[in-house]
């Protein structure tokens, strides 16, 4: 039995809280702690304190662990998940958007360095944004992200971020973004909030995320 250690935890988290005194260490920054998990559903938690970004399979505690832990939630916050947005006209992404080319899972998978990859990023954002506008090409690139998971070409903390994503799953930063860019206000702050985000990692997810409301292949984007 590890540290008992009182959390504030995301409700995608509840099934595998039980087993946290078995995790195991896969990545550590100076305000998070990443723990692989054993499970299927739920690859992978992070541990962070409050200022770290919330992730999707995430808690929230006042003080890292060192060691195995027994995580304790006082509370549970639902991650958030954007969904039934209509695509922005394409002037209003315009002054973001870079050329890419059509996306392969396969071939982004694990493409980059640092805990996760820019090729993940720009897979975490593409998958998130499509789900947000139902575009038909989800389908097909949830099935390609999986089959490259699958071969484990990446780090556990992608692993993590892509599991999320798959589901429509992200961190504020980025549900933030894609929100405002369908919306009807200035989007300017959300993006420059998502930007900020690590090094690259901010740039790379809204590649992805543009790489689908510039395309858009339906019919009544306005």
């Amino acid at each position: 039995m590890g540290a008992f250690l009182p959390c504030a935890a995301s409700s995608l988290v509840s099934g595998v809280l039980g087993s946290a005194d078995r995790w195991v260490e896969a990545a550590r920054t100076r305000v998070s702690v990443h723990l692989e998990t054993g499970s299927p559903d739920v690859p992978i938690v992070c541990v962070g304190l409050p200022e770290a970004i919330r992730l999707p399979y995430g808690v929230v505690v006042e003080a890292l662990p060192d060691g195995p832990v027994s995580l304790a939630p006082r509370r549970w916050w639902r991650p958030d998940r954007p969904a039934g947005l209509a695509p922005p006209a394409p002037a209003r992404i315009a002054r973001w958007t870079r050329p890419l080319p059509p996306p392969d899972p396969a071939r982004l998978l694990g493409r980059g360095a640092g805990l996760t990859p820019d090729g993940d990023d720009v897979l975490a954002g593409l998958l998130v944004a499509a789900a947000a506008v139902d575009d038909p090409r989800l389908g097909e690139w949830r099935a390609a992200t999986r089959s490259a998971l699958a071969a484990r070409r990446t780090t556990a903390v992608s692993v993590g971020m892509l599991h999320a994503a798959l589901d429509g799953w992200s961190a504020p930063p980025l549900a933030g973004a894609v929100r405002a860019l369908c919306g009807p206000d200035d989007p300017t702050p959300a993006v420059d909030a998502l930007l900020a985000v690590g090094q690259s990692s901010g740039r790379s997810l809204l590649d992805g995320v543009l790489y689908v409301l510039a395309s858009q292949p339906w019919e009544g984007a306005a």
